[in-house]
């Protein structure tokens, strides 16, 4: 597969991770990433800050969470092969 192919099949697959995520405040609020505005991550009722929730979708079958990554200015766990 050439190299912009594979970019552009990464930017569609984190684009549809950030647009599925839903937030959910210690207050009850929630909402879609989508949705936050400016600033995604604070709570339009209470204000309370919800960056420090990083996001943790789960691994493919076969790959482990090793530590987390920086894509496209968000955090990802970054998942790598299981080994025997």
């Amino acid at each position: 597969m050439k190299l912009q192919e594979q970019l552009n099949r990464i930017k569609k697959m984190m684009n549809t991770i950030t647009e599925d995520k839903k937030i959910t405040c210690d207050c009850g609020h929630s909402w879609n990433l989508k949705d936050g505005g400016d600033d995604p991550y604070t709570c339009h009722k209470c204000g309370n800050d919800n960056s420090k929730k990083e996001l943790t979708e789960k691994c493919w079958p076969g790959y482990t969470q090793k530590g987390m990554k920086t894509m496209f200015g968000k955090r990802y766990p970054n998942c790598v092969k299981k080994t025997k």
